[in-house]
């Protein structure tokens, strides 16, 4: 069963943030409902609490694609992937996406190479979305900004 994580952070009067959270069967309800249901259990929970609470977030467990492969290649590794790292619309800031175990042909020495076929649909997916039965759904940072052009691409290491 699929399950969406709805976690809420509570502020207190000395500024100190706690969280707390449901979980509910994402496969049983719409985005819409499950957003109904966030923002209700939102007031029930600001009702019990002294603290304010700022913010709420979903996470929805879904099956990431229809082809997938059945198993990890053989020595693949999640601590060596490529971190492609993209300006960001109205901001100095960056934003960075780490892709673990980026295969090892799509580097040349310690840069991937962003001239393959598969990195260039990645990135195209990041910078200008893809097209979702008919509308363009295009990634954000957290801050909701578009992400911009890719500024580099490069192998990384992480435990």
């Amino acid at each position: 069963m699929p399950v969406t994580h709805l976690g809420y952070t509570l502020l207190d009067a000395k500024g100190k943030k706690a969280t707390t959270g449901v979980k509910i069967d994402s496969a049983s309800y719409t985005l819409a409902q499950i957003a109904e249901f966030a923002s209700e259990f939102g007031d029930l929970l600001d009702n019990i609490t002294e603290c304010k609470v700022i913010e709420c977030t979903a996470y929805i467990s879904l099956t990431p694609g229809a082809s997938l492969k059945a198993s990890p290649v053989a020595g693949s590794d999640v601590e060596e992937g490529g971190l492609f790292t993209f300006s960001v619309a109205g901001s100095a800031y960056v934003e960075s996406i780490n892709v673990p175990g980026l295969v090892q042909g799509k580097f040349t020495n310690t840069v991937v190479n962003t001239a393959d076929t598969d990195i260039d649909a990645f990135v195209d997916a990041i910078v200008v979305g893809l097209d979702a039965t008919g509308t363009t759904v295009v990634p954000l940072n957290k801050w909701g900004l578009n992400i911009g052009a890719l500024i580099s691409a490069v192998k990384k290491f992480r435990k």
